[in-house]
This record gives structure tokens, C-alpha cells and sequence, in this order.
């Protein structure tokens, strides 16, 4: 066979799912032309696809030294460094592969959700908008700028976006029910609690089997008054997912509104379900105040830091990205001591009904806090984590032992409810890691003070198999 007629065959197999018998023909060509660019590109992604992902990062680059004119194989090594997790230079491939060819739709699509994941909103907008005039017709397009306009806090254009992203989708088509979703949630953060419910309850009929589109229905049905619609919706999404965050923190709130308050507590168990211990540092390594400099010294030089991060909670500071990829030095430490946290909150296995149990199998994701005198969390969950913390690095002085405690039970403005359960609070201490399930409200209260206060918070993040 010549070698276009391997590759054809080979990418017919390719696209039909048979990465095995697609990769002996890519081989077949490379034991004739061993630097071939196509032959390496087709291999690259195939073996990355098949979880080789040195092997295909290695192929691709490969590709790109054979043939550095094609946009084509700077995307796709673009996608195998994300998969990889090196972000950085994921983005420098799709920037390369839009200079040879601005009108590639997968690299711009790919740089746009990567500065959404980044929190660069400016920058991911401005590629939405770019895209989705160089290609109309693509839904994708529009729903990214949509997310983009939507934690810019510019909800008008956000709903425009998501409403042209839906026309783009055939009625009755199952993609469109997570832009439903979208523009559900959007309404209802602008009080429109009629036309979110409205909107969920097509996607729900749309998607019945994914528990995250009950939840969201569930909010919204809460929000609007109906409190035992909600209480049915939030029900069958725990019923799809048991430990589904968003549902069991707005269970537990609407449990205590309706009166049944020994459910509710089973749901928010303090006593048993908080967890409070001190971190060893380092040994040979020095003081505990010592361990504390260090992590505050990475914090602050973590390029990530953002002042008031689009989206996030955190007010009158600044957030990090994400941490614990590839810890070192003081960073280091400290995963191991909350791996060892966990593993001993893990271990109690009490029998509680909401005690978090470990995933079969799971990620741990870290992110810094630095908050200025005035700062705080306002109440939030940590949806996606099944169990998550924080670890105190420095503590200023305040003026009462209120300011800047951890206050648990008060639930986001976004529940719609102005119902208020039961408090609990801890004082946080410098040194000191508190665990909590993923489900439980919480916030910081506003501290005041000439000192920055550091902490590091963190989730255990399951992976699907």
C-alpha cells in the first residue's frame, strides 16, 4: 500500500474508535519515513488518546519539528500539554497554530476555554467574540463567551450569548440542556426565579439522568417559594448522586425552613463531622513558624495570585490558582500532612449517614487565600469535592475573638433564601487544618487589621473512572 493509503485507512479506523489497528498502520509508514509529520501527528494523538501521553507529546513534537508551518499539529500538541497539565504550554501551542492559521477553530476554541479556566476573562472573551464571528454557527462559541460574560458580572450580553448558543442547538436535542441550565442560573442570580425554574425544567426533561440539572431545579423551585417541589428535586438528584454537594448543602438548609430540624443537623453534624488538628512540620526542618514563612513566601510568589478573581468568593483580597500540581518545598509538606488528615478522617468510618466517603479514585486541588483588612469568604460549598479545608498559614491580630473566624451554616445568596440555620464557628489558629465534608456553608467573617491574612484551602475531587 503507499503511504496515502495507510494513513487513509489508518485515520478510517482512527475515527471509528479502533485506536489499536489505526496505530499499526501510522506505524507501517513510519518504519519507511520515520520523520513523516502526518504519520507522527496521527500516532501522537492516538497514543494520547490512549492514555500514552509522554509518548504522544513526544511524536508531536516530532510532527512540529517535521512540519513547523502547520497549524494543525501545534493544536494537537496544544491538546495533549493540557492533558498533561502544563497549561502554559498548551496556551503557547494554540497561539502558534492561530499565527499560522487564525481561522483554525479548535486551536481558538481550546485557547478560549483555557483563559476561561484561568480566570482571564478579558482575554477569553475577546476569543469568544472572535470566534464566534469567524464561525456564527458554532454553539460553542457563543456559550463560552456567554461563561466569560457571565463572571465579568455583565449579565445582559451573558444571557445574548447563551440565547444564541440555544439557537443554535436543534429543540429537543440533549446538548441543549446544560445552556438551559446556564441561562436558568443566570436568571435566577437576577431574581427571575419564575423563568430559571422554566428553564431547568426543560432541561431536566431534556437530560432526566444527570443529577447536577435536578440540583440546579431544585435551588431554583427553593428560591421561587416552592419549597416542597424543591425538596422533590433535590431529592432525585441525591437519589442519582448521594453525596451530590449542591443538593445535600441545599437539603439541609430547606430541611431546617420546613422544621424538621433532626434532619437537617444529620446533614450538618458538626460534632462529628468537622475535623480539627494541627500540622507537624517538617522534621530536621524547624519551628512550625518556620514551615509558615516558607508557605507564605510560595503563596505570595505563586504567579497565579489575582486579586478579586471573577467568580470566585473571595472579597477584599486575592486567590491563587491552582497549588498542588507539582508542590515543592513547604507546599509539599503540607499535601502530605492533609493526605494524612484525610486518610485518618477517612479511617473513623463511623456510620454516619454523611460522613464523606473516600473515592475510588481522586485528586487533591489546593488554592491560596490573602485577604487585606476588610476581607472575607462570603458563604459558599464546594461543589464537585467530596471532602475539603483549610489550613491557617498567618493570622493578624483583630480586635475580637469574632473577626476572621470560620463560620459554618449560613447558606449562599444564591439559595434565594433568607432563612438562617443554626451557626457554628471555629477560631482558626495559625498551624491548624480544619476538614469539613464539601457540602457545609461556609464563610470567613470580615477581620480588620494592618497584616494580610494567608490560608490555603483545598478539596479531594473525585475522578471518574
Amino acid at each position: 500500500m503507499t503511504v496515502a493509503a495507510l494513513l487513509a485507512q489508518g485515520l478510517g479506523h482512527h475515527r471509528a474508535g479502533r485506536l489499536a489497528e489505526a496505530e499499526g498502520l501510522y506505524r507501517q509508514v513510519l518504519e519507511t519515513a520515520p520523520e513523516h509529520g502526518e504519520a507522527l501527528n496521527l500516532l501522537g494523538v492516538a497514543r494520547a488518546q490512549q492514555g500514552a501521553l509522554a509518548e504522544g507529546r513526544a511524536l508531536l513534537q516530532r510532527a512540529v519539528a517535521a512540519e513547523p508551518e502547520r497549524a494543525e499539529v501545534h493544536a494537537n500538541l496544544g491538546q495533549i500539554e493540557l492533558m498533561a497539565g502544563e497549561r502554559a504550554a498548551a496556551e503557547r501551542c494554540y497561539r502558534q497554530a492561530l499565527t499560522l492559521a487564525p481561522d483554525h477553530q479548535a486551536a481558538r476554541l481550546n485557547l478560549g476555554n483555557l483563559l476561561l479556566a484561568g480566570d482571564r476573562m478579558e482575554e477569553a472573551a475577546a476569543c469568544f467574540e472572535q470566534l464566534a464571528a469567524q464561525t456564527p454557527a458554532l454553539a460553542e462559541a457563543h456559550e463560552g463567551l456567554g461563561f466569560a460574560r457571565q463572571r465579568q458580572q455583565r449579565p445582559a450580553e451573558a444571557r445574548a450569548a447563551f440565547e444564541a448558543a440555544l439557537a443554535r442547538r436543534p429543540a429537543g436535542q440533549a446538548a441543549r440542556a446544560p445552556l438551559l441550565a446556564n441561562l436558568g442560573g443566570l436568571l435566577l442570580d437576577g431574581g427571575d426565579a419564575a423563568g430559571a425554574v422554566d428553564r431547568l425544567k426543560e432541561a431536566v426533561a431534556l437530560a432526566p439522568d444527570q443529577a447536577e440539572l435536578r440540583a440546579n431545579l431544585g435551588i431554583a423551585l427553593y428560591a421561587y417559594g416552592d419549597l416542597e417541589g424543591a425538596l422533590t428535586a433535590l431529592d432525585g438528584a441525591l437519589a442519582q448522586a448521594p453525596a451530590h454537594t449542591r443538593a445535600l448543602g441545599a437539603k439541609g438548609v430547606l430541611l431546617a425552613e420546613l422544621g424538621r430540624s433532626e434532619e437537617a443537623a444529620q446533614i450538618v453534624d458538626y460534632d462529628a463531622l468537622l475535623y480539627v488538628q494541627p500540622v507537624t512540620p517538617p522534621p530536621n526542618g524547624g519551628s512550625l513558624e518556620a514551615f509558615n514563612r516558607a508557605l507564605a513566601t510560595q503563596v505570595l510568589a505563586a504567579p497565579s495570585l489575582m486579586a478579586e478573581r471573577a467568580g470566585k468568593t473571595t472579597r477584599g483580597g486575592s486567590q491563587s490558582g491552582e497549588l498542588f500540581r507539582r508542590p515543592d518545598g513547604a507546599l509539599a509538606h503540607l499535601v502530605a500532612e492533609i493526605e494524612r488528615a484525610m486518610g485518618a478522617y477517612f479511617a473513623t468510618g463511623d456510620g454516619h449517614p454523611h460522613r464523606p466517603r473516600r473515592p475510588h479514585r481522586a485528586r487533591l486541588t489546593g488554592w491560596a487565600t490573602v485577604l487585606e483588612s476588610g476581607g472575607h469568604q462570603d458563604p459558599h460549598n464546594h461543589p464537585g469535592g467530596v471532602l475539603s479545608g483549610v489550613y491557617y498559614v498567618r493570622l493578624p491580630a483583630t480586635a475580637d475573638e469574632v473577626e476572621g473566624n470560620l463560620e459554618f451554616g449560613r447558606p449562599s445568596a444564591g439559595l434565594g433564601t433568607a432563612f438562617t440555620p443554626k451557626l457554628h464557628r471555629v477560631v482558626p489558629k495559625e498551624g491548624q487544618l480544619v476538614l469539613f465534608p464539601s457540602h457545609f456553608w461556609h464563610h470567613t467573617i470580615p477581620f480588620e487589621s494592618a497584616e494580610t491574612r494567608i490560608s490555603i484551602a483545598f478539596d479531594l475531587v473525585p475522578i471518574s473512572d
